[in-house]
């Protein structure tokens, strides 16, 4: 870490934490927050091959598990490109939500409409004069 990293003495009186994400030196926060942080790396330096995580005792254990979770189920697939074709799928269908939901809509009617159509036409077949009793099985449908 040393050669690789500049050091940081965080100033008498200041919370380390606030104080190295103030100063850029790392992210706290949520997935998205991790994400903006590595792209302004990428922007600063180019595309490199892999990001380590440094790991600090800043947080129990829980949460330093969960912080890890968040990470590989949103930020690592962010860059590998993995969830692509889920965001690309989902962001066709928000933009077309509109249309969708009449299409929606005019199906679930049309098909109410067809079933009473054909509840009237039961209702009616069954009043038809000359018939002595109620229809059975199938005629019942």
């Amino acid at each position: 870490m040393n050669n690789n990293q500049r050091r940081f003495v965080v100033p008498a009186g200041e919370d380390p934490l606030e104080w190295f994400v103030e100063n850029k030196y790392g992210v706290v926060g949520t997935p998205d927050d991790a994400i903006a942080l590595i792209e302004r790396l990428q922007e600063k330096q180019g595309e490199f091959g892999v990001f380590v995580q440094q790991a600090h005792n800043w947080a129990d254990w829980e949460e330093t598990k969960r912080s890890f979770e968040l990470y590989a189920r949103y930020v690592m697939p962010h860059f590998s490109r993995d969830n692509r074709p889920r965001a690309e799928s989902y962001d066709w269908c928000t933009e077309h939500r509109d249309e969708l939901s009449e299409k929606r809509t005019a199906a679930a009617r049309a098909m109410f409409d067809k079933h009473e159509a054909e509840q009237r036409a039961a209702r009616a077949s069954q009043q038809t004069p000359g018939t002595s009793r109620p229809p059975r099985g199938r005629e019942a449908w």
